[in-house]
């Protein structure tokens, strides 16, 4: 720590071991305050695992959204033909209510014509 105090303003220590790189520089403070040390480190490895999990997350989004779009529209889809439909089934049932009505009092007619 006493090595890298003693750098020339502007200067870094730089190291590399494997694909492990690092580098360290002095950050002088204002007012008489001990000197900030700052390290930066990386790693190929990491890197490209950084790299590949962000094409990945952004491949991931991309598929969530595509499909968060097709349920909006297969939902809205669903709902179009739902309203469609009961008018539909509503007609055929007051249909077939009002011809059971029309058939009761036509076999009263014939009932009360025939016996009565």
């Amino acid at each position: 720590m006493n090595n890298l105090l003693s750098l020339p303003q502007g200067a870094s220590y730089n190291g590399k071991h494997g694909r492990a790189n690092v580098k360290a520089y002095v950050k002088p403070n204002d007012g008489g305050e001990m000197p900030t040390i700052i390290v930066e480190a990386s790693c190929d490895s990491l890197q490209q695992l950084c790299l590949r999990y962000e094409s990945e997350r952004d491949s991931l989004r991309n598929q969530v959204s595509l499909l968060s779009r097709q349920m909006e529209m297969s939902y809205s889809n669903n709902n179009r033909t739902e309203q469609k439909e009961p008018p539909n089934g509503v007609c055929l049932d007051l249909f077939f209510i009002i011809a059971g009505i029309m058939t009761c009092l036509f076999l009263m007619y014939l009932i009360r014509k025939k016996y009565g």
